[in-house]
């Protein structure tokens, strides 16, 4: 009797131990995505306003882009330094590979606007091709990330902090954004 409760209180903490190491992965990648997304909606949110208003503020657009990058590479460290757990959904990978990818986004989508002024994006076709594709990409690679974070937090019995991906909503932010370049 009394190795039969020694083992389940074993198998308690072992269990216990394995759902904080998932809780501050979940938590991890969902704090690094948001303040990631956060520092590159801020560029959309100000290149959009700017071009509303007929200002061409490059300076301000830069800085913040800079910022941006910076805050991108603390929140891909953050993810690297991760413990791997025992699971079905490598969380820690998938969010790498989302971090590889916005980082490419970062540079092909986000930093046109802040590096051009607002005639040369409208004059370059190629490169506002370049950067409607990598919109289209992030639309599918953000999707597929929040779908992951959501099959982990239900492997692990967790409540998933960011909203789950609603489709038809960011849609309508994507054709607005392109409409504005």
């Amino acid at each position: 009797m009394k190795y039969t409760l020694l083992l389940i209180l074993t198998l308690l903490l072992i269990s216990c131990s394995k759902n904080e190491k998932a809780e501050n992965i979940r938590h991890t990648v969902e704090l690094a995505i948001k303040n990631d997304a956060k520092m590159m909606n801020e560029i959309i949110r100000e290149f959009n306003n700017n071009k509303v208003n007929g200002i061409d503020n490059s300076k301000k657009l830069l800085k913040m882009y800079h910022e941006a990058t910076k805050t991108h590479l603390v929140c891909k460290d953050l993810i690297i330094k991760l413990d791997d757990i025992d699971s079905c959904i490598n969380l820690k990978k998938e969010a790498l590979d989302y971090f590889n990818f916005t980082e490419f986004f970062l540079i092909d989508f986000i930093k046109p606007m802040a590096t051009l002024s607002f005639k040369e994006l409208q004059g370059n076709e190629e490169l506002q091709k370049k950067m409607t594709e990598r919109l289209a990409e992030s639309i599918e690679v953000s999707k597929k990330m929040s779908d992951k974070i959501l099959e982990f937090c239900k492997e692990h019995n967790l409540e998933m902090e960011i909203s789950v991906y609603e489709g038809e909503k960011f849609s309508k932010q994507v054709e607005e954004l392109k409409n504005n370049l």
